[in-house]
């Protein structure tokens, strides 16, 4: 239009322009970030606690709530805490460490998911019958099994949350339940003694495990053990389960393949298992048991004669004993009372808690033989560890102190101390690393030859 100016570019303006802004091949930088090098990141394993609010030696306070504190292993610190029910007697991890129960003084039954996350919302609650007296409690199979001391019977929950579905009867006493998450069945020991009295020197009476098959929840096997029966231990194949009497100061064991106490031929020339094979004598007075599995090495605390005793459980491919199945490969003096032990899965260490002298015995298991002892707290219970991580830790708790004692195990030195609200019933380790299984995943409650 007349008289109107244009604007002062035009279309070789634009290719000019174009060519000066270097589009096109004209090269341009680019930046890419580099991460920063460091350690790994260590497990997320969890530690999970259970404490009760009553005075140290006290019973527990029906009217008191629990507490269940989640720790993290890499800062040693409290990520969770929860109320769970009111005087928490028993703790049991399921298999994979991320689900917990323990049984409380008010007869019912607190679930909780172990995660950073936990809150008191994310606790679910079932109440018992009140004719239940809960002794101990086991996460196995996808279920959980009560042994009831009351009833004579191992009560079968299932559910989300666990509800009762069955009472399936036993022998007297029934001490506690095991089993693993795979296994077809599980095992109810019972002590064949009322409850409490299996301390008594005067009693010397034979206890049974009855085999529950977890397809119908019936006992498909009634087998002799040991005098007081109080703990036992399943191997990770299910092919062997080692029962441990107190009473007897030996170690009942059980062929899960054949449902019967074990009596395979071993070796080539397929000899009778003859020696070590249904019972291995240990020290006096097993209560506690852990399984080294690379090395097929049973590790037992004895806590009336102050030893740890290391026995080969080796087997062939096929499940048969092999020619050094029983041997006892070392029986290791320790402190006063080993009510615990925990092994560490790299082969290298075993920990024991000594209840009566308030202190850690570490036993090098290359040498079977105690390398350094570590003062904690008055009458340790519970250990446990976690290694296969640039830093390993064992965790040590007492029913009588409020505290958890953390040891490095590349230092084998007390490095942290964690205050709880309460006085600790047990403590577990959600596994041995990353991803773990839960090799011991059924509580136990004080009482019945239980230290």
């Amino acid at each position: 239009m007349a008289g109107r100016k244009r604007p002062w570019f035009s279309a070789g303006g634009l290719l000019m322009l174009a060519a000066v802004c270097g589009c096109g091949s004209t090269y341009r930088p680019v930046v890419n970030p580099i991460n920063p090098t460091g350690p790994p990141a260590q497990p997320s394993t969890l530690i999970a606690v259970v404490s009760q609010q009553n005075a140290p030696g006290a019973s527990p306070d029906p009217q008191t709530a629990g507490v269940a504190t989640i720790l993290d292993f890499s800062g040693d610190s409290i990520l969770a805490q929860a109320i769970i029910g009111p005087g928490p007697i028993g703790f049991a991890l399921s298999p994979s460490g991320g689900e917990a129960y323990t049984i409380n003084h008010d007869q019912t039954l607190s679930s909780f998911p172990v995660t950073a996350g936990l809150m008191t919302k994310n606790v679910a609650v079932t109440t018992l019958l009140k004719s239940t007296t809960p002794g101990n409690v086991l996460s196995a199979v996808g279920s959980v099994f009560l042994a009831d001391t009351a009833n004579n019977e191992v009560d079968y929950l299932t559910g989300s949350p666990v509800s009762l579905k069955q009472a399936i009867p036993v022998g007297l006493g029934p001490a506690t339940v095991v089993g693993n998450s795979s296994g077809q069945r599980v095992y109810a020991i019972s002590q064949m003694l009322a409850p409490n009295t299996c301390n008594a020197p005067s009693q010397n009476v034979n206890g049974q495990v009855y085999s529950i098959e977890s397809s119908t929840n019936t006992v498909s096997n009634v087998l002799p053990v040991g005098v007081c029966p109080v703990f036992g231990v399943v191997s990770a194949d299910n092919r062997r389960v080692f029962i441990l009497n107190r009473g007897s100061g030996t170690v009942s064991v059980i062929d899960g393949q054949t449902n019967q106490l074990n009596e395979q031929t071993f070796g080539s020339d397929h000899k009778p298992c003859t020696f070590n094979c249904q019972t291995f004598a240990v020290g006096g007075g097993p209560v506690y048991a852990e399984i080294y599995q690379k090395a097929s090495i049973l590790v037992t605390a004895n806590y009336d004669s102050n030893t740890v005793s290391f026995i080969d459980i080796s087997t062939d491919v096929f499940g048969n004993n092999s020619s050094t199945f029983g041997n006892v490969l070392a029986t290791v003096p320790v402190g006063n009372h080993p009510s615990t032990v925990a092994v560490l899965q790299d082969g290298s260490r075993a920990y024991t808690a000594n209840q009566g002298d308030g202190t850690v015995s570490i036993i090098d298991m290359t040498s079977f033989k105690v390398k350094k002892v570590i003062k904690v707290m008055d009458q340790p219970r519970s250990v446990a560890a976690v290694s296969n991580a640039l830093i390993g830790k064992v965790y040590v708790t007492s029913p009588t102190s409020p505290q958890v004692t953390i040891i490095r195990t590349d230092t084998d030195a007390i490095t942290a101390t964690v205050q709880l609200p309460g006085w600790v019933v047990e403590l577990r380790a959600s596994g041995q690393s990353a991803g773990g299984s839960n090799t011991i995943n059924a509580s136990r409650t004080l009482g019945s030859g239980t230290p």
